[in-house]
């Protein structure tokens, strides 16, 4: 009993892990399809992401 529930916990996880991942890709690709951001295809999502954090940053530390 305990190897099958070390297992499902296993599988139960990696399908967690697996919707969650499906979703954040979707909002990424939501978010550049309507900012018209195309970092995709020539840098790739760690390009798209240190602008996101570099823009975030601007935005909450920047003088008004």
């Amino acid at each position: 009993m305990k190897i099958f529930l070390k297992w499902f916990l296993r599988f139960l996880f990696f399908l967690l892990w697996l919707v969650f991942s499906v979703l954040s890709g979707a909002l990424f690709l939501s978010v550049k399809e309507a900012v018209g951001i195309n970092v995709f295809s020539s840098t790739g999502y760690h390009a798209f992401k240190s602008c996101l954090v570099h823009e975030t940053y601007k935005a909450f530390h920047e003088e008004k």
